[in-house]
């Protein structure tokens, strides 16, 4: 299909990307899950724009960063190196209530919907 007219814009998918470290010490795991995302169709700045959030090492960022990533209504948010007590989503709170939590990975808000 020839140009990007609003309906592209109105399909492209927005990532939360949530980590404790900073973007220069992960930027080879990054890269990766760039790559990753690249090889199933999602291409940053493409299809899909992804919001990144950085504890910088203070871990007690990491609630705010997420809350923050909840309010911006990110389809998914892919939280990598979560500390074993840093974050975990309760069901009893009513922003977080449709997530989840896989091996301390990756946190879905919801499906991606593109």
């Amino acid at each position: 299909m020839a140009g990007g007219g609003a309906g592209a814009a109105e399909r492209t998918a927005v990532v939360g990307f949530l980590n404790a470290a900073s973007a220069q010490v992960y930027a080879p795991q990054l890269a990766a899950f760039l790559k990753g995302l690249g090889e199933v169709g999602f291409v940053n700045g493409r299809n899909v724009r992804i919001e990144y959030r950085w504890a910088e090492d203070h871990n007690e960022r990491l609630p705010a960063l997420a809350a923050n990533l909840v309010q911006q209504q990110v389809a998914v948010i892919a939280a990598t190196s979560i500390p074993q007590r840093g974050l975990r989503p309760r069901r009893t709170d009513p922003e977080l209530e449709n997530s989840i939590e896989l091996d301390q990975t990756l946190m879905l808000q919801s499906p991606l919907r593109l």
